[in-house]
């Protein structure tokens, strides 16, 4: 093993890896745990659920992302809801 097998093999090696990221989409890189908390985060807890009716007493259906289960809440109790 010689020093210049070892520059060499160095040389290529960031040759690739800057080949492969410039040429990369990214759409097609992998997600960093940044990425994940941001969308997260965008994520509101509450989500209208528009393929169900209210209920009797005129409550809206919801998803609760926090307790991964269906409340009915008062109509539109968050202001402004784009998913609406």
């Amino acid at each position: 093993m010689s020093l210049v097998g070892v520059g060499n093999s160095m040389a290529g090696t960031l040759l690739s890896e800057a080949a492969i990221n410039i040429f990369t989409k990214q759409d097609n890189k992998p997600a960093t745990k940044a990425d994940i908390k941001a969308l997260e985060n965008s994520l509101k807890r509450f989500q209208r659920i528009q393929n169900m009716a209210a209920d009797s007493e005129g409550r809206l259906p919801y998803y609760d992302m926090r307790r991964m289960e269906l409340v009915y809440l008062k109509a539109n109790p968050f202001g402004n809801n784009r998913n609406e």
